[in-house]
């Protein structure tokens, strides 16, 4: 079982648009609402590629029928804990005129008095944990709960039998590295440079972040590039893994597939962490371009022999 943790979750209110230019009037086309977060977000894509998963996240009081109600519309498993107020909203405007890629603004996440909620949310994952599961831990920490909550979540993930996976961000990242042992580490670019002590040059942090993931033991340390691909550690060695977009046109929650992709991996047993990164990148590949939910897993099947791996040089 593959089991997702978000702490700032929301709804993604989606709108396809054509005509869109600012300053401009356009038409909506069509209008989705979508329970997200980026544990959500993974949730979605690892139950298209047909694997048992259960979300586990705050949601503000105010909102937990509706989220709840439309992640059992899509067949989401999940486990849900209420915290005062409301999940926060944010928008996504898919310009169909030409095929160009998402805009996307997020509102501000929660800001909570206490951590009960996360302990409660913390029980609830730690209750329903059975030995060899993947725990992906994903997103921002909301205001007032401790840096330090992702890495007592992880070690007590850890001390149930699970394998952990994190997608998280600023200082609770490095903490979760220093105290867990962890099998995937994604930071995309902007979150990596807490990894890499100063402002390098791209590829300078790369390297010190990837190397930092290394001395923590991450099993398969990643760093998401956007259109630039994957860039990991396998085998002692830097790798770039990318395959060619020519029609991208969903960009936001790009990051949040490519991590499902790694835990379907792993769940998979896949041969090797080669094999498990190419199918990350054709995951993050497939979900760009806006393949059909009722095709994805063999949309991602083909596209998975279109990824180009290259070797940088010795990590």
């Amino acid at each position: 079982m593959i089991r997702t943790v978000t702490l700032n979750s929301g709804f993604d209110e989606v709108f396809t648009v054509s005509n869109f230019a600012f300053g401009t009037v356009g038409d909506i086309l069509a209008h989705q609402t979508l329970p997200s977060g980026k544990g959500f977000n993974a949730a979605r894509i690892v139950q298209m590629l047909g694997e048992k998963v259960k979300a586990y996240g705050l949601v503000g009081e105010l909102d937990y029928n509706e989220f709840s109600s439309r992640l059992q519309e899509e067949g989401i498993s999940a486990s849900l804990v209420t915290v005062p107020g409301r999940t926060r909203r944010n928008v996504t405007i898919l310009n169909n005129n030409d095929g160009s890629p998402t805009a996307h603004v997020k509102g501000p996440g929660f800001a909570l008095d206490n951590d009960v909620s996360f302990r409660t949310l913390l029980k609830q994952l730690t209750d329903d944990i059975e030995p060899g599961d993947l725990v992906t831990l994903n997103g921002s920490t909301p205001k007032g709960i401790s840096d330090n909550a992702w890495a007592e979540c992880g070690k007590l993930v850890q001390e149930k039998g699970a394998r952990l996976l994190i997608d998280i961000s600023g200082e609770p990242l490095r903490l979760v590295l220093e105290q867990c042992r962890v099998l995937v580490c994604k930071p995309n670019e902007e979150e990596m440079l807490i990894l890499s002590e100063s402002q390098h040059d791209r590829d300078e942090a790369v390297r010190k972040a990837l190397g930092f993931m290394s001395s923590c033991n991450v099993t398969l340390p990643t760093v998401t590039l956007g259109q630039d691909g994957l860039r990991f550690v396998a085998n002692q060695k830097l790798w770039s893994a990318l395959c060619d977009v020519n029609n991208a046109r969903i960009l936001v929650g790009a990051g949040d597939a490519c991590m499902a992709g790694l835990a379907v991996g792993f769940a998979r047993n896949t041969a090797s962490l080669m094999d498990i990164a190419c199918y990350a990148v054709a995951t993050a590949t497939a979900y760009v371009t806006g393949s059909d939910p009722v095709v994805f897993a063999s949309e991602v099947e083909k596209l998975r022999s279109s990824v180009k791996v290259q070797l940088l040089h010795e990590a």
